[in-house]
C-alpha cells in the first residue's frame, strides 16, 4: 500500500509538471497583430463608457474576465498622473508609476500617456517582463484616452507578434 502511494505521488508529480509545460507551451503559441490588440482596447473603451468607471476597472481586474484577459495580454487603467486605476497585479493598484522605466531608460508610462493623448490612440514600445514566459522581451502597448481622467493601454509582446 505504501510502495502503491509513492508511485501514485511520483505519477502526480510527473502529470502537474506535463500540464504545466503544455500549457507553457500553449501560452507561447498565441499570436496577436497590432489590430487584435486595437480591438481590445477598443472595446474595452466602449465597455468603460457603456457601463461607467467602476464596473470598468473591476472587470479589467478581474483574472477570470476572458474579454479583457487573455494570457499575457491583459487591460491595464491609469489616470493622466501616472497613477495605476486597474492592473492584473492588484498591488499596483494606487501606485505613482510616472516615473517608471524601463531597463534601457525609457519612460514608459509618460510615452504611454503621450500615446493616449493622440485622437484615435496610439503605440509606444518598451523592455519588459513577459508575465507567462518570465523573459524580460520587447513588448509594443496601445493605449487610448477614455475622458479627460483616464486612459487604458494593453500591449504584445515581440514572441507574440503574428
Amino acid at each position: 500500500m505504501r510502495c502503491m502511494k509513492k508511485i501514485l505521488g511520483q505519477l502526480g508529480c510527473v502529470l502537474s509538471i506535463s500540464l504545466a509545460l503544455i500549457g507553457q507551451v500553449f501560452a507561447e503559441d498565441i499570436k496577436y497583430s497590432n489590430e487584435d490588440i486595437e480591438k481590445i482596447v477598443l472595446e474595452a473603451k466602449n465597455f468603460a463608457i457603456a457601463k461607467g468607471k467602476d464596473a470598468a476597472l473591476k472587470a479589467f481586474m478581474d483574472q477570470n474576465n476572458a474579454q479583457f484577459r487573455k494570457g499575457s495580454v491583459y487591460v491595464s487603467a491609469f489616470d493622466f498622473n501616472g497613477v495605476c486605476l486597474a492592473h492584473i497585479k492588484a498591488a499596483m493598484v494606487g501606485a505613482q508609476m510616472i516615473g517608471l522605466k524601463d531597463q534601457n531608460g525609457v519612460p514608459l508610462i509618460k510615452n504611454l500617456i503621450a500615446a493616449a493623448k493622440d485622437a484615435k490612440g496610439g503605440w509606444a514600445e518598451y523592455m519588459w517582463q513577459n508575465p507567462v514566459t518570465n523573459k524580460v522581451e520587447k513588448k509594443y502597448s496601445f493605449a487610448m484616452k477614455i475622458d479627460d481622467n483616464w486612459w487604458i493601454t494593453t500591449g504584445l509582446y515581440e514572441s507574440e507578434k503574428k
